[in-house]
C-alpha cells in the first residue's frame, strides 16, 4: 500500500484491535467502579 510489506501491514491492523479492547475494558472498568460509588454515595 505505502511501501510496508504485508506482514507488517497486518500486524499492525492487528496491534490497533488489541489496543482498542484494552482500552474499552479499561473504560469499562472504570466506568464500572463509578457507578458503583455513586450507587453507594446514596
Amino acid at each position: 500500500m505505502v511501501g510496508i510489506s504485508d506482514f507488517w501491514q497486518q500486524a499492525l491492523v492487528g496491534a490497533l484491535i488489541i489496543g482498542a479492547i484494552v482500552l474499552d475494558r479499561i473504560f469499562a472498568a472504570r466506568q464500572a467502579r463509578q457507578l458503583i460509588e455513586a450507587r453507594d454515595e446514596q
